[in-house]
């Protein structure tokens, strides 16, 4: 049990040892700050849930944010476009320069 605790964090505590028909028996707990962070955590992710629940149960909810890894390059491919027009007028300028003085 203490590689589990370990591995996500946790440690026991110690709270105290007693004696019963002559075993010794120790008492343990997890810290009582990771216990009430963990309680937080999970209070606040139930709420979370719920409103997300509520919202779409009700249609109000905001439609979902593109993600995808395409999202705003059709503004960079009109700007790249728009540029490239510009360039290639500088281009054909470079190629008479080059004519006049053959």
């Amino acid at each position: 049990m203490n590689r589990f605790l370990a591995r996500v964090g946790l440690k026991l505590v110690h709270v105290r040892a007693e004696k019963r028909n002559g075993r010794k028996i120790r008492l343990y707990c997890l810290p009582k700050v990771a216990t009430e962070r963990m309680l937080a955590l999970a209070a606040s992710y139930t709420a979370v849930k719920r409103e997300k629940e509520e919202e779409l149960e009700t249609g109000t909810r905001a439609p979902p944010r593109d993600r995808s890894p395409r999202q705003g390059t059709e503004e960079k491919i009109a700007s790249m476009n728009t540029n490239k027009g510009l360039l290639s007028l500088l281009d054909s300028s470079d190629d008479l320069e080059t004519d006049d003085s053959g």
